[in-house]
């Protein structure tokens, strides 16, 4: 995914504003476009990263700072070299702003002023999503330790708030104030896990400085501050590694090990030009070549424009779109909008796919009921008349 070119250009930025000898016009420039060709919400995050350096100043600070002259240049030198992108996008799309940032846009839950204004104490108390920061992808579905929950509640707190405290290294203030504007984004939209890195960075930049002013300022308290921080690294690598081996196991049984066979499926048996109604589009997208119409419209604009028209729900997009064919999960073929439209009773159930055995078969899955939920799933097929006969399927 785009994500390591994301931290990439992050880290850059980043660097480049941070230099001692202050930033340069031409990198600043670079950094800023390879983030913007990267990912078209990254202004957020180079406006986060470089507000900063522009409020928090210090009296003995050595480094110059940023420069309006130098400001300005850069982003003329990141604006001109993201304009190709920006014009061919608006001629072909017919909009400059990426589809799939219209596709999400469409079904994200408003967020209102109330939700801004508390939203810093849902932080503090270790109830906002800032605290996907310093958690497994997918946390939310449980499997992990509790432990690990609460160390990311304490560490989101800190440092969305450690720029507020006067003795904290400047450049770890920096970093916190870059998370604290940053949370007001992150928490207003659906927080995908490849959104997070580049500001779990910035996490991690304003807790190593702060262990560095705590241990400078009262030296005794450095084999605590030493202690802390190896606990920290350990518990973070240790969830590292064990995400590593639950993508490891996803990636094998559950998307090369069924939901590129249901494309397949669909590829050998489906007809040229007809259409299916799914969410996870990648694999079963692309191996069966047929026209997707994913949720929440990734690849089709025909999704989004009946979700803007009143169809929110998949049972209510599926009576809009008469889709050839449909793949659910079964808790989302039991959704109760379902029994409310019942528009399943005008398809055929033709296959279904269970990975569970293969699952239990893996001893040690942390993060289990996520790979689970991904483990089951249900091909439904349109109901045709007596006088027109689809082939029987092929296996």
């Amino acid at each position: 995914m785009e994500t390591a070119l994301l931290v990439f250009f992050g880290i850059w930025f980043w660097t480049e504003v941070a230099s001692p000898a202050g930033p340069r016009a031409v990198p600043l420039g670079l950094a800023a476009a390879g983030l913007m060709w990267t990912r078209p919400d990254a202004v957020i995050l180079g406006v986060c990263m470089g507000l900063p350096f522009l409020l928090l100043r210090s009296k003995n600070e050595a480094t110059p700072g940023i420069k309006w002259p130098v400001l300005g240049r850069a982003l003329l030198i990141g604006a001109a070299l993201y304009l190709p992108w920006l014009v061919w996008a608006w001629s072909y799309y017919g909009t400059p702003v990426p589809h799939t940032i219209i596709a999400k846009a469409a079904y994200t839950p408003p967020v209102g002023l109330r939700d801004y204004l508390l939203l810093p104490l849902q932080t503090l108390l270790g109830r906002s999503m800032l605290v996907d920061l310093f958690l497994p992808s997918y946390w939310v579905f449980g499997g992990w330790p509790r432990f690990l929950v609460v160390l990311a509640q304490m560490l989101a707190a800190v440092v969305a708030f450690a720029w507020m405290i006067p003795g904290w290294a400047l450049a770890g203030r920096r970093a916190s104030l870059a998370v604290f504007l940053g949370m007001f984004y992150l928490c207003s939209i659906i927080l995908f896990p490849w959104y997070v890195p580049p500001w779990s960075l910035l996490g991690v930049i304003a807790l190593a400085f702060g262990a560095e002013a705590l241990a400078g300022r009262w030296p005794r308290t450095l084999p605590v501050v030493r202690t802390v921080a190896a606990l920290i690294v350990v518990a973070q690598a240790g969830m590292w590694l064990a995400t590593a081996w639950q993508m490891r196991v996803q990636q094998t049984v559950v998307e090369s090990g069924m939901r590129r066979a249901i494309g397949e499926w669909l590829g050998r048996n489906a007809r040229p030009g007809e259409t299916v109604f799914l969410e996870p589009l990648g694999y079963i997208g692309y191996y069966s070549r047929l026209k997707t119409l994913d949720f929440p419209g990734l690849s089709s604009a025909e999704v989004v424009a009946a979700v803007r028209d009143g169809a929110k729900s998949y049972a209510a997009l599926i009576e809009k779109l008469q889709p050839d064919w449909i793949v659910l999960r079964p808790v989302e073929a039991a959704r109760e909008d379902f029994k409310r439209r019942p528009v399943l009773n005008d398809y055929d159930l033709v296959r279904s796919w269970n990975v569970l055995p293969q699952l239990e078969a893996v001893t040690y899955l942390p993060g289990r009921p996520w790979n689970e939920f991904e483990a089951r799933f249900l091909l439904y097929r349109r109901k045709v008349s007596d006088t027109f006969q689809l082939p029987s399927p092929r296996p």
